[in-house]
């Protein structure tokens, strides 16, 4: 009889099978129910989606209510929560609504400590044209370090004394950057010097202008756009009439017009007079002047005779007003008549005074120069 054979083959090495793992839990959930946020170091407990990810003793976060430890897992929906008291939580009494966003307020490892986004140079340099990189003394600012600053970064660098903005073009190292010069509003001319020591920190752009500057003021619509005032501003005739050359007058000085007061600081520029009734009289002549307060206009002397008047409309012209000529809101002008001449028989006229309102001249020499400096300033 033979022997018995096994019934087993040998199997050989064992067969390992990969099973995938659990799938894990989210580390966050949402309120389901409102709730009211407790006093400091008292409990609530809340409604939310999940409680599956939670642990008892765990720190977490409620938005908009601030930090919470987990005291009972009551259910996969329902846990109570103890208020921890943090400065910048939410004030005890407030509803936090459905939706709010409960998560893991777990501590995490130290960062890495950061670095002072400033600098001071270590050499000096001279400010290039705007536009142009530095290149006196040697292509570079100097500075202690500079890992902080990015290529494309606007830095702005001052001693004190000169300053300006300028971009950082590239960095061969860290101590030393080639810098374009900006130029912005308020920065120093090129060709000042920058001292060594001098603070290197991140600057900012320029802000472009709503519109563009206007490079000269235009009085009107009519007008040509110039960079000084025109001759006329603030200039008017005051008209005087003169009922009669005859009636009233004579040989002797008269005043025909007492402490006129324009009520504004002026400057006389003529004095003139014009007929209305053609004058008569054999030689007739009569001399007028004008006065302010108590003293003679330099010039303006008016000669009004026979010839000058003997057609309606015909205007007489009073010699150049060149000095005492000016007053302030306070003074008077008076005309005066001078003794002598020859009078008049009939004839009749208007005096005309040209006059400056100084200060509407001042005032808008005042604008002018105001605006031009706004716009030299932003410019």
């Amino acid at each position: 009889m033979s022997a018995p054979l096994s019934c087993c083959s040998s199997c050989g090495s064992p067969l390992n099978v990969n099973t995938p793992g659990l799938t894990g839990q989210s580390a966050f959930t949402f309120t389901a129910a409102t709730f009211v946020v407790p006093a400091l170091g008292a409990q609530v407990t809340i409604d939310v989606d999940n409680t599956d990810w939670m642990a008892q003793g765990m720190t977490v976060f409620i938005e908009g209510a601030g930090l919470f430890t987990v005291d009972t897992i009551i259910s996969s929906t329902q846990v109570t929560l103890t208020y921890v008291n943090i400065a910048s939580n939410t004030a005890t009494g407030n509803t936090v609504a459905v939706d709010t966003l409960v998560t893991c307020a777990c501590t995490g490892t130290n960062g890495t400590n950061g670095v002072n986004a400033y600098t001071v140079t270590t050499a000096s340099f001279v400010v290039p044209a705007i536009g142009a990189n530095v290149s006196n003394p040697d292509g570079f600012v100097h500075v202690s370090n500079n890992t902080w600053a990015s290529v494309g970064q606007v830095v702005f660098i001052s001693d004190g004394t000169d300053w300006g903005s300028f971009e950082v073009v590239s960095k061969p190292d860290t101590i030393s950057f080639v810098a374009k010069f900006l130029g912005h509003n308020g920065d120093a001319a090129p060709g000042a010097t920058i001292d060594a020591g001098a603070g290197v920190s991140p600057g900012g752009t320029e802000p472009p202008l709503a519109v563009a500057l206007p490079t000269a003021l235009t009085p009107n619509a009519s007008g040509s756009a110039g960079a000084t005032i025109g001759a006329s501003v603030g200039i008017a005739t005051v008209t005087i009439p003169l009922t009669s050359l005859a009636t009233g007058l004579s040989t002797l000085a008269i005043d025909l017009l007492t402490t006129y007061t324009p009520g504004y600081a002026f400057e006389l520029l003529s004095f003139d007079f014009v007929t209305t009734i053609v004058g008569a009289g054999a030689g007739a002549s009569q001399v007028f002047n004008l006065e302010i307060g108590t003293t003679n206009v330099t010039g303006g002397v008016l000669t009004v005779t026979l010839a000058s008047t003997n057609t309606i409309g015909a205007v007489t012209a009073g010699t150049a007003i060149t000095a005492a000529n000016t007053g302030t809101a306070a003074s008077t002008i008076s005309i005066e008549m001078a003794a002598g001449g020859t009078v008049f028989t009939s004839g009749s006229g208007y005096f005309l005074i040209r006059i400056r309102n100084t200060d509407t001249n001042d005032a808008v020499a005042s604008l002018v120069a105001t605006t031009t400096a706004l716009i030299a300033s932003l410019t």
